[in-house]
């Protein structure tokens, strides 16, 4: 059902969807480990301060920031 609503508004695919969590050492091993994602990268964005992960999910990513 959902694929043909998503056709019929022009949508394709997610790319990725962003989480905010409160500690990205703290949230990694849960998405990681428990749910087995594997890790892409885990990259500094310097400008603010924090560093982003991003894990694989099929064709779609989960950004952990």
């Amino acid at each position: 059902m959902f694929e043909g609503t998503a056709r019929r508004l022009g949508l394709g695919r997610v790319h990725h969807i962003a989480l905010v969590v409160r500690d990205l050492d703290d949230a990694l091993p849960l998405w990681r480990d428990v749910l087995g994602l594997p890790v892409e990268g885990v990259l500094p964005v310097a400008s603010d301060g924090v560093r982003i992960a991003f894990l694989s999910v099929g064709e779609s990513k989960v950004e952990l920031v």
